[in-house]
């Protein structure tokens, strides 16, 4: 039987039976990630590192598809799908993918995002990737030549518009609306049907607008967004001292505030572009170019997280007057200090609730 031809009569399988499958997915997962970071930290060009972001990108969003496959062990809670992000980030991570599929194939893939979306945001990460990924894929594999273009723009009401167009065959309005609700075809329909009911779950709908025949195929739906309200709460450590950052972190937990930690300029400039910050409390000395190299890495970032310095060196001396910084903390670190701080940058401290 040929390749990608569906077996007649195939039964469905069982629950069981794709969740062991899914489990056996793990164990080469896990191999091509360890691979995978041992490639991020070998010297790259600057495309070189695109693509492997990509990948990272692709790796992680397996692996979330496979845990809700797979049932939690026992005592844990299932992870609520909703998650705070960079919306910017994610869809140029999934656009980072698409290109790399598409160039193989020998066409472009084309994405125009609304500025307005470099921001950060509570949404369902995961069900969006689903289904960019589905419709993405959907439109390579019917395109011979030409483009797939994916339009992101902010809509009103808390809602981003998508609109995915293609230079395909087209598809004509009733096999459209069938495949949509789920029939299946020898190269279409599983993940168009997919991708609907995500869409719908979220309260839209995923429509296949009306195109001249032979002028290719355009889906195009809207999803739900709220503000990331904890943003304000999370804040990002970055000191190579692993002692040092236990130091702030008690003191900015004992006050109300999440925080993340990063050893390294490095680390912190990758979890400011996958996650948004409403500050950073950053040391001047470490390996990697320092402080500096994070403030410069940032410079020019729209809606950039504040910028304090924590450091026993007088921020002008090694800076100089003009450094892009919000605030500083002279080292040895004490609480009136951090809370005169957090009041500078507009940030109110609050006593944690106890449990």
């Amino acid at each position: 039987m040929l390749r990608g031809t569906p077996m007649p009569n195939a039964p469905a399988l069982s629950p069981q039976a794709i969740r062991e499958i899914a489990h056996e997915l793990r164990s080469p997962l896990g191999g091509f990630e360890a691979m995978l970071d041992l490639l991020a930290h070998t010297p790259l060009t600057p495309e070189q590192a695109r693509l492997v972001e990509a990948l990272e990108a692709s790796a992680q969003h397996l692996r979330a598809i496979l845990a809700h496959v797979l049932p939690p062990h026992a005592g844990d809670a299932v992870p609520d799908s909703r998650e705070p992000i960079r919306l910017g980030a994610l869809i140029e991570a999934i656009a980072a993918s698409a290109s790399a599929r598409a160039a193989k194939k020998g066409l472009a893939f084309v994405l125009w995002l609304d500025p307005a979306l470099d921001r950060g945001a509570e949404i369902d990460a995961l069900a969006l990737r689903q289904v960019l990924e589905n419709l993405i894929d959907n439109a390579i594999r019917m395109t011979e030549a030409g483009e797939v273009t994916l339009d992101v723009t902010a809509g009103p009401d808390r809602r981003i518009g998508f609109r995915l167009s293609d230079t395909g065959p087209g598809l004509d309005p009733a096999r459209a609306e069938s495949l949509l609700a789920g029939a299946r075809e020898r190269r279409n329909g599983l993940g168009l049907g997919i991708a609907a009911r995500l869409v719908a779950r979220g309260g839209g709908t995923l429509r296949a607008e009306p195109q001249a025949t032979g002028q290719g195929t355009c889906f195009s739906f809207d999803w739900p967004v709220s503000p990331d309200a904890s943003v304000e709460n999370r804040l990002l450590i970055v000191d190579d001292h692993p002692a040092s950052r236990l130091v702030l972190r008690t003191i900015l937990a004992a006050l109300g505030f999440a925080c993340d930690e990063a050893a390294s300029p490095d680390e912190a400039l990758h979890r400011v572009r996958e996650t948004p910050f409403a500050a950073i409390f950053t040391d001047l000395n470490m390996p990697g170019g320092g402080g500096r190299t994070l403030i410069e890495g940032l410079q020019g970032q729209a809606a950039r997280p504040a910028l304090v310095v924590v450091s026993a060196d007088d921020p002008e001396e090694t800076l100089g007057p003009a450094a892009a910084i919000d605030a500083a903390i002279q080292k040895p670190l004490t609480v009136p200090a951090v809370v005169a701080v957090l009041r500078q940058l507009g940030l109110a401290p609050r006593a944690r609730q106890a449990a």
